[in-house]
């Protein structure tokens, strides 16, 4: 197995997240979730979302992953320099900031149900992109009075869907169960880092109704479970926020009500009845 090169960011950095801005430090906290396992002596760095998804989604075991090439993958991406093609202190940040918000992801598995694996070159690429995106953390942490201004800006702005979400759902751990669920369906299929919505909006409302048993009462408002839900994925058809007039019923309450029996499996999975 080759020779780790990477950090834990709480080790190399401990004294700079010690007095971190509370912007970048309660993003880091809600959003980059990395783990080390101690794999044959190595401590082997993965995202917990992707060990998730192998664990309650693809029945995938830690030791069935190509490790050589996922290692492999993760030095390359943690070596990776963020250098645009007008390269200038600016642009460096855009692409530093733009990798720090893609959303999260999996290891591709391929194969049907029951022989589902991980290819080597599937191994390789997930790596790369952890890798690359712990790299892009490094840069925020060896300067984050440089990245400040941005976050402060982002936390009211772009970044508000993605704690706002996990803080309507009453165990913030059910949502990163319903993805999976969702992406194993088909529902939602990731392109460019992004959670997609690849059916019809009505069918998106449906399934957001269904869940509204998992989401605390207070956060029960149209106003915003539409901001919270749709923020969160895109639709395929438009790549804009679905409209919020799904949200409100009205004229549409009988056909989301017929959509909500495609979400059974919702229901089983999640216990509500």
């Amino acid at each position: 197995m080759d020779k780790l090169i990477i950090e834990p960011h709480y080790q190399k950095y401990a004294e700079t997240m010690f007095c971190l801005d509370s912007g970048i430090a309660n993003f880091y906290e809600n959003n980059a979730s990395f783990t080390f396992l101690n794999i044959e002596n190595n401590f082997v760095l993965f995202q917990n979302f992707s060990l998730l998804c192998l664990k309650n989604i693809d029945g995938i075991e830690l030791k069935q992953i190509p490790l050589s090439d996922y290692i492999r993958g993760l030095n390359d991406g943690y070596t990776h320099i963020f250098s645009p093609f007008v390269d200038t202190p600016e642009t460096r940040k855009e692409l530093i900031l733009r990798e720090v918000f893609r959303s999260k992801s999996s290891f591709p598995v391929t194969g049907t149900k029951g022989n589902k694996f991980i290819s080597n070159q599937n191994s390789y690429l997930h790596g790369f992109e952890v890798g690359k995106r712990y790299k892009a953390w490094n840069y925020i942490f060896e300067t984050p009075d440089y990245f400040v201004e941005y976050f402060t800006r982002f936390d009211t702005d772009l970044t508000r869907f993605v704690l706002t979400l996990e803080k309507i759902f009453a165990d913030s751990q059910n949502l990163n169960k319903l993805v999976l669920l969702l992406k194993d369906k088909g529902f939602v299929i990731e392109e460019a880092g992004r959670l997609i919505w690849s059916r019809k909006p009505v069918e998106f409302a449906a399934m957001a109704k269904v869940c509204e048993p998992l989401i605390l009462e207070k956060y029960h408002s149209p106003k915003i479970l539409h901001s919270a839900w749709t923020s969160y994925f895109l639709h395929k058809s438009k790549s804009v926020l679905i409209s919020e007039t799904y949200f409100k019923g009205n004229q549409k309450n009988s056909e989301i009500h017929f959509h909500q029996k495609k979400f059974e499996f919702i229901k089983e999975n999640f216990g509500i009845e």
